[in-house]
């Protein structure tokens, strides 16, 4: 299996569609979001350390947990339930099913308001950096 970020997103987003309760883990990323809780991917960084005969990558994504804001503590509630179950998902599949060398831990995450889409949609949940090793000899 070749590894690539765009694998290690799609991995991620299906290791999110598989947590009861999400709604939505597309994919393909939209600027309108109709379903909550829904998680989306998307690149953040990229740290690339070419040699001669090898280049190891260390990407680092946003995953992030958009929860609607209603009764702030059910919104709370819900986002803690799914963080806990999103680490637990990547945390039995370090290699996220081959399309990376590894995760490289520790996986930060942080709680807060969020938006999505245009126009912007205030949520409450988690921003996550995962950031993944890929190997690539020449």
């Amino acid at each position: 299996m070749t590894k690539t970020l765009s694998g290690a997103m799609l991995q991620i987003q299906a290791v999110a569609r598989a947590i009861s309760g999400v709604k939505s883990a597309p994919d393909q990323i939209s600027d309108s979001m109709a379903s909550f809780p829904f998680v989306v991917t998307f690149p953040r960084r990229l740290e690339d350390h070419a040699q001669q005969s090898w280049d190891k990558s260390l990407w680092t994504v946003y995953t992030e947990i958009h929860v609607a804001r209603g009764l702030v503590g059910d919104s709370v509630t819900t986002a803690a339930g799914l963080i806990e179950d999103l680490r637990d998902g990547l945390n039995a599949d370090p290699t996220l099913n081959g399309t990376v060398d590894t995760i490289v831990y520790p996986i930060v995450a942080t709680f807060g308001e969020l938006e999505w889409g245009s126009p912007a949609t205030k949520t409450i949940g988690w921003r996550c950096e995962i950031t993944f090793k890929i190997n690539t000899p020449d």
